[in-house]
């Protein structure tokens, strides 16, 4: 991916809306790599699961719009109990987690989807990735960045991964937690890493 690239006034709306945008840190560049592949792929179906405070999901959906096509799925219960379920069942999870407040977290995500203008783009699913992969019957471009749950993580990949269409592609989220390892290895039998970027890979399903 080369954010180079990139249209100048999407690269300046990324960079304008990242401050406010609750998200990770120390990965700056992956917006804009996220947002570089969907222009060069014009997919149909986008979908993200773990959405947390948008800063993902929005710069991708800030390129379908440049596009004038496509839509962003994001999935995203916004639920401390799932989240606090699933710390339970990963090693060394980080704590910070357990202190937010999902009500605001969500309400601030809904309300940037609307500020930002990208109502026409993403459609959110206010639900847990298990309960909702049917509605997909294929998919351009996938992000996991879920349940890190060895299980929670193998799900998505069995219930999602698979629903990738050949050529497709697949960012995968915190590739460095050991929780990971089962479903990346599962992800080697249909597809190729493009790029490992250190704690975020690429995939193409071949």
């Amino acid at each position: 991916m080369n954010p180079a690239t990139l249209p100048l006034n999407l690269r300046s709306a990324i960079r304008e809306a990242l401050p406010v945008l609750r998200g990770w840190g120390g990965k700056e560049e992956r917006p804009y790599r996220m947002a570089e592949l969907i222009v060069r792929q014009r997919p149909v179906t986008v979908v993200e699961i773990g959405v947390f405070g948008g800063q993902s999901l929005i710069p991708q959906a800030m390129a379908l719009k440049v596009l004038g096509s496509g839509r962003i799925y994001g999935i995203d219960p916004f639920d401390i109990d799932v989240i606090a379920k699933e710390l339970s069942q990963t090693d060394n999870p980080p704590q910070w987690w357990v202190k937010q407040n999902m009500n605001v977290v969500r309400e601030d995500t809904l309300r940037a989807i609307k500020d930002f203008g990208l109502g026409r783009q993403v459609v959110m699913i206010l639900a847990q990735s298990r309960d909702c992969s049917t509605l997909f019957q294929e998919i351009d471009i996938l992000h996991i960045d879920g349940a890190h749950s060895e299980n929670g993580v193998m799900n998505d990949v069995n219930l999602y991964a698979k629903r990738v269409r050949r050529g497709g592609y697949i960012w995968m989220d915190d590739t460095h937690f050991p929780s990971l390892d089962k479903a990346l290895r599962e992800l080697e039998y249909f597809c190729d890493m493009i790029q490992d970027y250190g704690s975020y890979c690429l995939y193409r399903v071949k």
